[in-house]
């Protein structure tokens, strides 16, 4: 949103411009105005008319609130879980050691990204994929239900021992 003074040869006046929603997801909108000082009767008067102009636009269109996830994986996800990704952690003592599993990102109660990794070493490589996706799955259950992203800690305590496999997973 933007009020602004156009000063040219011929054009005297305030331009007011509101933009919406998101050019990558198709849901731009773009909203303008022009207060001319000649047909306001001043300058003042039209940069008052265009201040009144801009907050109409504001009350009619409020900011678009983003999706808090995907629902659907991207062409590129190779688990066919939207936030589960299978990745590798190094060994802190010696970088050349990897350890494999499952990676799930989600947002914490306060916006920050947070992922939580599922050991192949600890869990067999089917048991972390499932425990990664019932993992994402009950954060996402959360979300819808609160509206918002959740708490770090609340997720710890709540996984189910679940017997997903990745043919139910895509489901």
């Amino acid at each position: 949103m933007a009020i602004s003074r156009i000063d040219s040869r011929n054009t005297h006046g305030w331009s007011v411009r509101v933009a919406r929603g998101s050019k990558k997801h198709g849901t731009w909108k773009e909203i303008n105005g022009f207060f001319s000082d000649k047909k306001w009767g001043g300058r003042d008067i039209a940069l008052q008319q265009a201040r009144e102009y801009e907050v109409k636009l504001l009350i009619e269109n409020p900011e678009m609130e983003p999706a808090p996830f995907k629902e659907f994986p991207q062409a590129n996800c190779s688990t066919g879980v939207c936030g589960v990704s299978r990745t590798f952690k190094r060994c802190r003592r010696n970088r050349d050691i990897l350890y494999w599993g499952y990676a799930v990102l989600y947002k914490t109660a306060d916006g920050r990204r947070a992922t939580k990794f599922f050991s192949e070493n600890k869990y067999g490589e089917d048991e972390a994929f499932e425990r990664a996706v019932a993992f994402r799955k009950e954060w996402e259950k959360q979300v819808k239900r609160k509206g918002a992203a959740v708490k770090r800690t609340s997720l710890r305590t709540q996984i189910p021992g679940t017997a997903l496999t990745r043919e139910h997973a895509s489901t």
